[in-house]
């Protein structure tokens, strides 16, 4: 019986990569680095990177609703942090 839900998770995780690298925006990690000497900036920095990889995972489940409520899921995953 386990072997049937493995099927379908297949096929999802393959739509959620593509949806990954959307929200980390690589641009915007090289960008980090570049600007060491703020360290107050650094830490906040980090908590952007950490935020896609946290709707990354959410998509799993809602993949095609995700694509519009992606703007609304946002502001949501701040709040629970």
């Amino acid at each position: 019986m386990p072997a049937a839900p493995v099927a379908p998770i297949l096929p999802v995780v393959e739509l959620v990569v593509p949806v990954v690298p959307i929200l980390p925006v690589d641009p915007v990690v090289p960008v980090v680095p570049v600007e060491p000497t703020e360290l107050p900036v650094d830490p906040a920095v980090p908590v952007l990177p950490e935020l896609p990889v946290v709707l990354g995972k959410a998509p799993a489940v809602p993949v095609v609703l995700l694509g519009p409520v992606a703007v609304p899921v946002v502001p949501t995953v701040p709040v629970a942090l």
